[in-house]
């Protein structure tokens, strides 16, 4: 879904906590992103403007 921007841009804008959302791997939305690759550059890109740059977080 990462490659459907028009569709998380606005849900990430409404709801700004889900930029920090905890999954299982501790993985960030902005990992996911990146390893997508050109399917989702656009959602990197706008990630990075939001200046979230940790890829991993505890899960503590």
């Amino acid at each position: 879904m990462l490659w459907k921007t028009s569709l998380v841009k606005p849900n990430l804008e409404t709801y700004l906590k889900l930029v920090f959302a905890k999954e299982p791997h501790s993985l960030a939305l902005l990992h996911h992103a990146e390893i997508v690759g050109n399917e989702s550059k656009e959602l990197y890109d706008y990630l990075m403007k939001k200046r979230l740059v940790e890829k991993t977080f505890s899960l503590k």
